[in-house]
């Protein structure tokens, strides 16, 4: 299982020396090695709407929801409805979250912690 942020920035990417047509590219080769090795991917997001609606963070959720097995989303990142509706046509199950520490018990069920 891999979990996969759907979302990006330009400061932090800049930080590391990567630019956006690199990380585009290389998104599309991990997530393509994921699928062929069976690994279940898990994408997240729960920036909330506010941190969504950036071309690079848009790319991204184009790059990755539609091959997740699952999508754990903030329902402030969902507003629109984007992922809900990547999830109908894509038969992906998502889990709708309202605060990103909800995820602990979310994760917790999914791999039957204590």
């Amino acid at each position: 299982t891999v979990f996969i942020t759907m979302g990006a920035s330009m400061k932090g990417m800049g930080a590391a020396g990567i630019n956006a047509d690199y990380e585009n590219k290389r998104v599309v080769q991990v997530v393509s090695w994921f699928k062929k090795q069976g690994v279940y991917i898990i994408g997240v997001h729960i920036a909330g709407d506010d941190r969504r609606h950036h071309y690079l963070s848009e790319g991204m959720i184009d790059r990755v929801a539609p091959y997740c097995n699952l999508m754990l989303i903030a329902k402030s990142s969902d507003a629109d409805g984007r992922f809900t509706t990547i999830s109908k046509k894509q038969g992906i199950p998502m889990v709708l979250v309202e605060f990103e520490f909800d995820l602990v018990d979310v994760i917790s069920k999914l791999f039957k912690l204590p």
